[in-house]
C-alpha cells in the first residue's frame, strides 16, 4: 500500500494591523482629499462608510481642465451633450457641499452662454462662501472664438454681505468670459486681499477703459491681461504691484503709481515701442525682467524706424521673437543698443518656417554689449536668422561667460514632436559649428540635446 507523501506548508502570516489612515482625523483626511480634483475626491466615497461624505467638506472644488480630444489626439469642441454632463456633475457636487467656506473653486470647460444661468449660481454660490481662489476658463478647446455666444460675467450687487465675504478673495482668473470694466474695477477695490489678476479673451464692449487702483491697504502684486478685443487704455496706480503682463491690440498704458513694479511682459502680432517703452522709462531703475514680443516687421519703409528709449538700468531681458525676415533681425540690433547694462539675454523663437529674404539683404552693424554674460535662445534649430543673430551676439558680448542653446519651442506643442525630433540633429550641428568656430569650449551649453 503506497503511503501518500505529505509536504509541510508554512503559513503566510498575514498583517491584520489596522490601517493607520484611518487613525486620522477627519480634517486631515479632507485636507488631503483637497489636493485631488473633485471627480478624484468623490470617487473616495466607496472607500468605507466612513469616506461616504468625506468629499463633500472639501473646501477646494476643482473641476480640472478637461479637455475634450479627437480620436487622433488633438483638442476638439465639446458636444451638447458633453457640456450638458459637464454641467451636471458641477451641479451635483454644489448640492452635496456641506463645508462652511471654499478655498478654490475651478472651472475649466467649454461651455457658452447657453449655460448662464447655471454659470451664474455656481458664481454666487462661491462668492457667498467666501471663495480664496475663483478660476473660470470656458474655452478649453482653443479653436472656437465666437464672441456672440460668450458667456457674460453678471455685475455684483453692492451689498455689505457681499463685501465681507470678497475680502476673503485672493485670485481671480476669468478667461474666455466677457467680463465688463466696472466689473473687473469693482473686484479690485472691494477685495482688499487681492493678489493675482487674470483677464484673458474677454471680448465685452464695455472693457474699454481699465482702471488698477490700490493703495497701500491693497495687497493686488499680479495682474495680466491678454487679447481683451475693445480695451483700449489701461491705467496702473497699484502701490504694491509687482508684475504686470499684457498681450493684445496696442493700446494706452500708463503708470502712475507703481513703485514696487520689477516684471513687465508687452506683446502682440505687432508691438509698438514708440508707444510702451517710453512710459516704463522712468520706473525702469527698479525694473528686473521685461519680457517684449519683436514686432514682424516688412522692411524700413513700410513700418519706419523704430523709436526705442534708451533703458540704461534693465539687467534682465526675454525677447520672443516672430523671425520671419532679415529685417526683424535689424531690429534685434537697435534692441540691444537700448539696453546697455544688460546682464542676461533670452531669445525665444517662435517662427517654425525657414528663412523668407527680405527686399535687400544689409549687414549688420558692430554694437557693444559690454555687461552682457549669458544668452538663452530656446526653439533654435539652426536656421539662417538664428545662426546670424547667435553669430552677432557672440561677436559683440565681449564678457559672454555661457551661451545656452535649447531646441525645444517656448510653450512646446506635443504635436509637433516629430518634426523637432527631425531638427534636433541640425540644431546640435549647428550649435557645435558655432562652438568651432568661436571657440566657446564651457561657454556653450546644450539643453535637451545631450540625448542625440
Amino acid at each position: 500500500m503506497k503511503r501518500c507523501l505529505t509536504i509541510p506548508v508554512k503559513k503566510r502570516k498575514i498583517n491584520l494591523e489596522e490601517d493607520k489612515i484611518s487613525k486620522l482625523p477627519d480634517e486631515v483626511l479632507v485636507s488631503i482629499l483637497s489636493l485631488l480634483t473633485t471627480k478624484e475626491a468623490a470617487r473616495t466615497s466607496v472607500v468605507a462608510r466612513r469616506w461616504l461624505k468625506l468629499w463633500t467638506f472639501c473646501p477646494s472644488l476643482n473641476f480640472g481642465n478637461l479637455q475634450i480630444l479627437s480620436i487622433y489626439g488633438e483638442s476638439r469642441m465639446a458636444s451638447e451633450e458633453e457640456k450638458q454632463r459637464y454641467v451636471d456633475c458641477v451641479n451635483r457636487a454644489m448640492e452635496a457641499f456641506q463645508g462652511s467656506t471654499i478655498d478654490d473653486f475651478q472651472v475649466h470647460f467649454d461651455l457658452d452662454s447657453k449655460y448662464k444661468c447655471d454659470i451664474d449660481r455656481w458664481v454666487d454660490f462661491v462668492i457667498q462662501k467666501g471663495v480664496k481662489r475663483l478660476a473660470i476658463d470656458l474655452c478649453v478647446y482653443a479653436g472656437r472664438t465666437y464672441p456672440g455666444n460668450v458667456y457674460n460675467f453678471p455685475p455684483l450687487c453692492n451689498s455689505s454681505a457681499l463685501q465681507r465675504t470678497l475680502l476673503l478673495l485672493r485670485v481671480l482668473k476669468l478667461k474666455n468670459v466677457n467680463v465688463s470694466g466696472a466689473v473687473i474695477e469693482y473686484f479690485i477695490s472691494a477685495c482688499t486681499c487681492l493678489e493675482k489678476l487674470t483677464i484673458r479673451r474677454s471680448s465685452s464692449q464695455d472693457l474699454v477703459h481699465l482702471n488698477v487702483t490700490g493703495g497701500q491697504s491693497h495687497c493686488l502684486k499680479k495682474v495680466k491681461v491678454f487679447d481683451c478685443q475693445h480695451l483700449k487704455r489701461i491705467c496702473l496706480s497699484a502701490t504694491n504691484l509687482l508684475s504686470f503682463k499684457y498681450r493684445g491690440w496696442i493700446i494706452d498704458i500708463s503708470y502712475a503709481n507703481v513703485p514696487n513694479l520689477v516684471q513687465v511682459f508687452l506683446g502682440g502680432r505687432y508691438l509698438d515701442f514708440g508707444a510702451y517703452l517710453p512710459q516704463l522709462s522712468k520706473y525702469v531703475f527698479q525694473l528686473q525682467t521685461l519680457t517684449l514680443n519683436v514686432p514682424v516687421l516688412e522692411d524700413e519703409e513700410y513700418m519706419g524706424p523704430l523709436a526705442i528709449p534708451v533703458l540704461t538700468n534693465l539687467k534682465n531681458l526675454t525677447l520672443r521673437v516672430f523671425a520671419y525676415n532679415s529685417e526683424t533681425l535689424r531690429a534685434f540690433t537697435s534692441l540691444m543698443k537700448a539696453f546697455p547694462s544688460l546682464n542676461r539675454l533670452a531669445v525665444q523663437f517662435t517662427n517654425m518656417f525657414d528663412r523668407v529674404k527680405s527686399r535687400r539683404e544689409r549687414t549688420l552693424r558692430k554694437s557693444s554689449l559690454r555687461c552682457l554674460k549669458e544668452v538663452e535662445l530656446v526653439g533654435f534649430v539652426g536656421r539662417t536668422l538664428e545662426m546670424e543673430f547667435a553669430t552677432f551676439l557672440i561677436e559683440n558680448a565681449v564678457m559672454l561667460e555661457k551661451i545656452i542653446i535649447d531646441p525645444i519651442p517656448h510653450r512646446f506643442v506635443g504635436s509637433r514632436a516629430a518634426y523637432l525630433k527631425k531638427r534636433m540633429q541640425t540644431s546640435r550641428e549647428c550649435a557645435m559649428r558655432l562652438g568651432s568656430k568661436f571657440s566657446l569650449g564651457d561657454k556653450l551649453v546644450l539643453r535637451n540635446l545631450s540625448s542625440i
